[in-house]
């Protein structure tokens, strides 16, 4: 689960190094840079989705009964 997290913490960066880069390159309105950064805000998007996934079910999974012993996703084991 922590693992969900370090995209998001790798991919920030990048975005951030990428978006400055395009700022000292040129300060002219730029389709290509305009593209660059666009693509690096949905590539840090992407990972928080990731994230958003795999904590969802955990944080709110037994609210929403997808979790827990009256989950309906899991046969429940008789007693012997």
């Amino acid at each position: 689960m922590v693992g969900s997290v370090l995209p998001v913490l790798t991919v920030e960066p990048l975005s951030s190094a990428v978006e400055a880069t395009v700022n000292c390159i040129s300060v002219a309105n730029n389709e290509i840079a305009k593209r660059a950064k666009d693509i690096g805000s949905a590539a840090v998007f992407l990972s928080l989705v990731n994230a958003a996934v795999v904590w969802g079910p955990v944080l709110f999974g037994q609210q929403c009964g997808l979790v827990g012993p009256y989950s309906t996703g899991h046969p429940r084991r008789e007693s012997a």
